[in-house]
C-alpha cells in the first residue's frame, strides 16, 4: 500500500519555512494536532491564514494505474490566479517550492494597505483643503521651491521605507516629477486635490503597509495645510 505518511524532519521543513517567512506563527491555525505526531506525521496537513482564510493543503496521491507511485497533492488558495491551485508533486521538494511561493503571495497581500483605511483618510485629507469660492491663487517662486523640497522628503521617505524595485522607483519619480510640474500650472486648491490622488497612487503602486501609508498621507495632510495658512488669514 502506498505511504500516506510524511517524516518528522519533512515536517519540520514545512513548518520552518513558515517560521522564516515575515508572518506572524499565531497567524497560522493547523487543521491537525501537531503535538501528537511521532517519526511519521500522517496526511492531509493543512495550515490556514487566520485573518485571510488563505490555506494550504498536502494530500497523498496515488494513481488509478500503474506504476502505482505515491504523489504528493499540494493544494493551495490563492494561486496564480485569484483561485484554488492544485499542483502534483513527485518529489518533497516540489511541495516546498509551492509552499514558499504561496507564502510570499500571502505576504504580499497582508502587507496591502487597508482600501477603507485610504479612503476614510482621503477624506479628511480633502477635509484640509479649504474650500473657499475664488481660492486660486498659484504658488510663487519661492513657494515652488518649497514643494520641490516637500516632494524630495517625500521621495527619501519612500525609499527609506519600501527599498523600491527599479519598477517602483520609476512609479515613484514619475509621480513625484508630474505632482512637480503640476504646481506651476494649476491652483493651490487644484493642486493639492492633485497631490492627494498621486499620493494615493503611489501608496498602492507600492503595496504600502497600513501604517506606512498612513504616514506618506500625514506628510501630505501638512503640507497642504501649510500651503492654505497665508490664504486663511
Amino acid at each position: 500500500m502506498a505511504s500516506r505518511f510524511i517524516f518528522r524532519s519533512q515536517l519540520n521543513e514545512f513548518l520552518q519555512k513558515i517560521l522564516d517567512s515575515e508572518l506572524e506563527r499565531s497567524t497560522f491555525r493547523f487543521a491537525q494536532d501537531l503535538s501528537k505526531t511521532s517519526f511519521k506525521f500522517e496526511l492531509p496537513l493543512k495550515v490556514t491564514h487566520k485573518s485571510t482564510g488563505f490555506y494550504f493543503e498536502i494530500a497523498a496521491l496515488m494513481p488509478p494505474k500503474p506504476p502505482r507511485l505515491t504523489y504528493f497533492r499540494a493544494t493551495y488558495y490563492p494561486g496564480s490566479a485569484p483561485l484554488a491551485y492544485v499542483a502534483n508533486c513527485k518529489e518533497w521538494s516540489g511541495v516546498i517550492k509551492r509552499l514558499d511561493y504561496w507564502l510570499r503571495v500571502l505576504e504580499k497581500e497582508v502587507s496591502q494597505p487597508d482600501p477603507w483605511l485610504l479612503l476614510n483618510q482621503g477624506t479628511v485629507l480633502k477635509d484640509t483643503i479649504p474650500a473657499v469660492a475664488g481660492m486660486v491663487e498659484k504658488f510663487d517662486k519661492a513657494e515652488l521651491s518649497k514643494v520641490h523640497e516637500h516632494l524630495d522628503t517625500i521621495r527619501q521617505f519612500l525609499i527609506s521605507e519600501t527599498r523600491p524595485s527599479k519598477e517602483q522607483l520609476k512609479l515613484i519619480d514619475e509621480r513625484l516629477s508630474y505632482l512637480e510640474s503640476s504646481a506651476s500650472r494649476q491652483s493651490k486648491q487644484d493642486w493639492a486635490h492633485t497631490a492627494i490622488g498621486v499620493m494615493f497612487t503611489i501608496a498602492i503602486g507600492l503595496a504600502m503597509a497600513p501604517e506606512q501609508a498612513n504616514r506618506l498621507l500625514q506628510f501630505t495632510a501638512n503640507f497642504i495645510k501649510m500651503i492654505f495658512v497665508p490664504l486663511l488669514k
